[in-house]
């Protein structure tokens, strides 16, 4: 019998005591919070206390932070290729994560760029993509998942993943099994590993990424699942669906998934 922690991404900006009662009713009881209401500004006296409102709601609930999703897009990516954007935009990152820390989560997840990148400024990103998620480690004392991308290079598989994280301490990856275009997702389980640290589990049609709950795209979940167990992942089956999902649904899937998989 294999059986994985549930967990569910939820927006910062969204979390309400209705949303903790919705989980918690639904027997989800763990977190990744994404930066959704997080701008470059945030940090203000009333952005902190609204940050410690918010933990207090889940906290209320019985409900832990697993993860917090460090801020990604243009304007946070700090693989930027000039040493003073990068350092400025890094600088960014170790801000949030340290307000952050306040919701007490064990991880960051970390997007490790943005795209479209011309092919000629691959190296110096990866060095700051590496400097980026090994500074953020031992800065906060928490580990780094590094999330793989939807892109052609720097996060694009899970060869990319390895190069982004080799050799650095309190790093590992994030699986998203709605971002591989290169690669079965099944397949990558098997490369990173114990390297794994934690997933984010949605289906798609395997031409962008859809956020659809598992079954409704093209994603194979019994070779997902197995490929998580020969692996010995242990960490959390955390979605990362649409929030038009209902917690109730979320949870259904999660028992059919593993109660599909578990009778095969």
């Amino acid at each position: 019998m294999y059986e994985l922690p549930l967990a569910r991404s939820v927006s910062f900006k969204d979390i309400t005591g209705e949303l903790a009662k919705n989980l918690t009713d639904a027997g989800i009881v763990s977190v990744e919070v994404s930066p959704g209401g997080v701008t470059p500004v945030f940090g203000t006296d009333d952005d902190l206390a609204l940050v410690d409102s918010r933990q207090e709601i889940l906290k209320s609930r019985g409900i832990r932070v697993l993860s917090f999703h460090l801020p990604f897009g243009w304007d946070w990516d700090a693989s930027t290729t000039t040493y003073e954007h990068h350092r400025y935009l890094l600088d960014r990152q170790l801000r949030i994560a340290d307000i952050f820390l306040r919701m007490e989560p064990e991880r960051f997840v970390l997007h490790p760029c943005y795209w479209p990148i011309p092919e000629s400024e691959t190296g110096i990103r990866v060095r700051h993509i590496r400097e980026n998620a090994e500074t953020i480690a031992r800065v906060t004392g928490k580990d780094v998942a590094i999330e793989n991308l939807k892109i052609g290079r720097i996060g694009g598989s899970s060869e990319e993943l390895l190069k982004l994280g080799e050799g650095l301490e309190r790093v590992g990856y994030c699986v998203d099994m709605n971002h591989f275009m290169r690669e079965r997702a099944e397949d990558a389980i098997r490369k990173l590993g114990k390297h794994i640290l934690t997933l984010h589990v949605s289906d798609y049609d395997f031409i962008d990424e859809r956020h659809w709950l598992p079954g409704e795209g093209l994603n194979d979940w019994n070779a997902i699942l197995k490929a998580l167990e020969d692996v010995g992942y242990q960490g959390p089956f955390l979605y990362e669906v649409r929030a038009d999902y209902s917690c109730a649904a979320v949870a259904e899937n999660y028992r059919r998934l593993f109660d599909t998989y578990n009778r095969a």
